[in-house]
């Protein structure tokens, strides 16, 4: 699936480089990461078969398929960076390859928290503060009054 990168909203609140969302903002945005989610979550699994492969192949496979394999397992790494870096481009962290977690930095009462979103999700729904001990997922609605 061709995409292209666009660049933050001004609207997006930038601090010291970083952007931080408005939970507006970020479910506006959910429009082209839920494609580059759905892309990481596509060619994860194949990143884990090449390297199972490679890892057997290393034991019993000919140098010409192992070295097929590597190169298989490179261009899937290199499919997966790029998603990362287009995510970053956003400002969205990826934080499950598997599940397709992200999370959006933004500001609320003062402090950095996270906005949510894991793929197959309709919209943002919950938050935590990377601050606390053990930052359990909230629902977005206790946000403004956390």
């Amino acid at each position: 699936m061709k995409r292209t990168t666009r660049p933050a909203s001004r609207q997006t609140l930038a601090v010291g480089g970083k952007r931080y969302f408005s939970p507006q903002r970020a479910q506006r945005t959910l429009v082209l990461v839920r494609r580059i989610v759905g892309d990481v979550v596509e060619e994860y699994p194949r990143l884990l078969e090449c390297q199972e492969m490679l890892e057997s192949a290393q034991r019993h496979g000919s140098p010409e398929y192992l070295h097929r394999l590597q190169q298989d397992m490179m261009r899937s790494a290199g499919r997966l960076q790029g998603y990362v870096d287009e995510l970053a481009g956003i400002g969205v962290e990826l934080s499950d390859f598997a599940h397709g977690r992200v999370e959006f930095p933004a500001w609320s009462t003062g402090r950095e928290i996270r906005l949510c979103w894991q793929h197959g999700e309709a919209g943002i729904n919950c938050w935590y503060d990377p601050n606390l001990a053990q930052p359990g997922r909230r629902p977005i609605e206790e946000l403004a009054t956390a």
